[in-house]
């Protein structure tokens, strides 16, 4: 199996974001609000932990750039956001685990679920 770059799925769901959110102010309004918001709410368990501090200062970052900013501005920090997110998920990215998740795992759940049954 060949495995795509992860520059090529971030930059394809930069793209994809882009095109479902086009001339939808309100929708990008209210995805980047969320996204601030649930991050907020994650990151505020960590905030005496210095590993943390630079996530803390990325998201304080966008949530002023958003709150002073015009639309523009706002579709710039959705997509900041969307590339964040997309290279934390493609960076963590294992192709063995994938494999073994999608191959090993239902098998093996099968033989456990249906050897177990009388």
């Amino acid at each position: 199996m060949e495995w795509i770059k992860s520059e090529t799925v971030v930059k394809e769901l930069k793209q994809r974001v882009a095109q479902q959110v086009a001339g939808r102010l309100q929708s990008v309004d209210n995805l980047v609000m969320d996204a601030l918001y649930e991050e907020d709410q994650r990151i505020a368990r960590y905030k005496n932990n210095a590993a943390y501090q630079e996530e803390i200062n990325y998201y304080q970052k966008c949530k002023q750039k958003f709150l002073k900013g015009k639309s523009k501005s706002h579709h710039e920090v959705l997509l900041n956001l969307v590339e964040h997110f997309g290279q934390e998920v493609v960076g963590h990215f294992n192709p063995y685990i994938y494999q073994v998740a999608t191959k090993a795992i239902p098998v093996a759940l099968n033989v456990l679920l249906h050897g177990l049954s009388p």
